[in-house]
């Protein structure tokens, strides 16, 4: 294209009369150029299509005899034996699995392959017995579960290990209470009259784990403090109108609270005044009922 413009422009130049002599060579010079470089872009295409066409038939070639290769038992065999070198002990069985199907002539290679097999779910039940002690060892059924999933993301196991176990964990997950006790705690705050507390406190703080895809919006629960004979010193229940939203705990800004009279004896502010200060105090709490956002309810049995 380049060069039949130059040509162009040089011979209507020459007709018109104006061109210079010292223009015209220069002109000419560059249409030489041109050409010289198109002859050289030629020539790197020829030579690129020879390679492209060579390049093609190899690949055909290759794709002809990797073809015949995957109708020989020894192709899948020795990936299998490859997968189960590297413990991709599914690919490995897969291409086991062919030969025993589709190649049941080369009964060397199938009664290997069979044995292969045999190996890979003696390594599949191992790891599903070693899971099955570690279970025993575990006592919170949350823990149960996430064992099991850790266990099955980080050993092999069959299929039918893996169903079972999914089993248990749909077992575990019906043990756990859709509410439990996070954290608590027992304070005794002094007086302070820039906050208008005139006289001591006793605070009683509790946390719950909701854990469930609902949010909570009340708790109720009963709740004992003993001292460190055991002794009673104070029990009662509570209705809390919290909000807890799903798989989530509540924040501990709200409490119960049991002021000191210092003109009667033997409240719950003294019962508890010294346990608390000393962190001697025994607590038990139980939770008895629940409600959900969706107005459904939990009562504990």
């Amino acid at each position: 294209m380049h060069k039949n413009a130059v040509t162009i422009t040089i011979f209507c130049l020459i007709i018109v009369g104006c061109v210079h002599p010292e223009k015209y060579e220069r002109l000419k010079e560059k249409y030489n150029e041109l050409q010289i470089e198109h002859e050289s872009y030629k020539k790197k295409y020829d030579t690129l299509n020879d390679k492209f066409y060579l390049v093609q038939k190899q690949h055909n070639k290759l794709e002809t005899e990797l073809n015949e290769l995957k109708q020989t038992a020894d192709y899948y065999y020795k990936f299998g034996l490859k997968f189960l070198t590297q413990k991709e002990y599914q690919k490995a069985i897969q291409n086991f699995n062919i030969v025993i199907k589709r190649f049941p002539d080369n009964t060397e290679k199938v009664k290997i392959s069979k044995t292969k097999i045999s190996e890979i779910n003696k390594i599949s039940k191992h790891n599903y017995n070693r899971i099955l002690n570690k279970l025993k060892t575990i006592v919170d059924f949350k823990d149960k579960i996430t064992c099991i999933e850790n266990m099955i993301k980080n050993n092999y196991l069959s299929d039918y290990y893996i169903d079972k176990l999914k089993n248990k964990i749909e077992n575990y997950s019906k043990k756990i209470p859709p509410i439990e006790i996070y954290n608590y705690k027992l304070e005794r705050v002094r007086e302070d009259y820039e906050e208008n507390r005139f006289r001591p406190e006793i605070h009683f703080y509790v946390q719950f784990k909701n854990n469930t895809n609902k949010d909570i919006i009340g708790v109720a629960y009963n709740f004992s403090f003993y001292n460190s004979f055991k002794k009673l010193l104070y029990q009662n229940e509570n209705e809390s109108s919290i909000r807890i939203s799903a798989y989530n705990v509540n924040e501990m800004n709200s409490y119960l609270l049991w002021k000191d009279n210092p003109f009667t004896h033997d409240e719950v502010f003294d019962r508890l005044a010294i346990p608390v200060a000393e962190g001697t105090i025994k607590t038990k709490i139980k939770i008895k009922k629940v409600v959900f956002s969706d107005d459904s309810t939990w009562q504990a049995k």
